[in-house]
């Protein structure tokens, strides 16, 4: 699976940039301009990179369709993807998960409200203020962007040009 970009709660409406965010993950990949090596990469988001996640090797960098520096790396068996602003601050980090790894309670909730759906994907945003998962399902034709909690919330985001 690959993680491409999530936004946090640093930045104005969130609804919307989450929103905006989960869609990016499903929707863009990154854009033309693709660093391949920290030289290549402003000296502050390295020095946060190293201060947020230690000396990690092989890490792949890469600029985001909406200007994000992107990480991605593997961090003890999860393949992360880290990203930062321009200015180096740390905005939030990813992982793709599988149905199993999903909390309990946000599993069941799943299973139980679409049972004939097919999931697709499943990210994980860990950003410490609002952490959650988005889950891309298919049922049939359709196509849905689901937002959960690990206490079993779960709605649909609305989200056009996903079909």
């Amino acid at each position: 699976m690959n993680c491409y970009y999530f936004l946090t709660q640093k930045h104005k409406h969130m609804k919307t940039i989450f929103v905006a965010a989960a869609l990016a993950v499903f929707s863009f990949k990154a854009n033309a301009k693709n660093p391949t090596s920290p030289r290549s990469v402003n000296f502050k988001i390295v020095q946060t990179f190293e201060q947020e996640f230690g000396n990690v090797q092989s890490v792949q960098w890469d600029v985001t369709a909406n200007n994000l520096v992107k990480a991605s790396f593997n961090l003890e068996g999860e393949n992360v993807c880290a990203f930062f602003d321009e200015q180096g601050y740390y905005v939030a980090s990813t992982v793709c998960l599988t149905e199993e790894q999903l909390p309990f309670k946000l599993r069941n909730a799943l299973q139980n409200k679409y049972k004939s759906a097919q999931i697709a994907e499943i990210i994980e945003l860990r950003n410490g203020e609002n952490d959650g998962y988005f889950i891309l399902i298919k049922e049939g034709n359709t196509t849905k962007l689901l937002k959960g909690y690990g206490d079993g919330f779960l709605r649909e985001e609305s989200y056009k040009g996903l079909q």
